[in-house]
């Protein structure tokens, strides 16, 4: 039995990266492209006009991509992230890799928009995070925080 919300994720096609994003990072050299995944938000001590957060956390589904020019995500239809390597707002996000289970970009928000404070984490669950991680050391991103789970017996 589909339900009236599958009929309209599939008319829709909310988790996916629009065509004219994709054909951007194709003519770049798409390197990494991952839709229908789920994405975590969390805001710390975040202040914008009418929205203050001490902490929040939400839950959503979209899209990641990487070309040999840029970064790219989308949130349902909003993009989230969107900046070249050579901008100084990529120098200040800071990229980690938490038990190879996600993909976690954080960063101040000031850094995106000027009306804006407080620190933003978003966590990509990719099925290739390691792949994502080692394209954006090559482009100088800072990584940190890379924990890999061990089993010792």
């Amino acid at each position: 039995m589909i339900t009236l919300l599958q009929k309209l994720f599939r008319i829709m096609r909310p988790c996916r990266m629009p065509q004219k994003a994709v054909s951007l990072l194709e003519s770049e050299g798409l390197l990494v492209l991952q839709e229908k995944i789920r994405i975590v938000v969390i805001f710390k001590n975040f202040k914008a006009p009418y929205r203050r957060h001490s902490y929040k956390s939400s839950i959503a589904f979209g899209s990641f991509g990487l070309s040999s020019r840029r970064i790219m995500a989308f949130s349902f239809f909003k993009m989230i992230v969107h900046t070249t390597y050579d901008e100084p707002k990529f120098k200040s996000i800071t990229f980690s890799n938490r038990k190879d289970k996600y993909l976690s970009l954080s960063f101040d928000a000031s850094e995106f928009h000027q009306n804006q404070s407080g620190q933003i984490e978003i966590r990509f669950f990719l099925s290739n995070v390691n792949e994502a991680i080692h394209i954006l050391q090559g482009f100088g991103a800072s990584i940190l925080d890379v924990v890999k789970e061990t089993t010792e017996k």
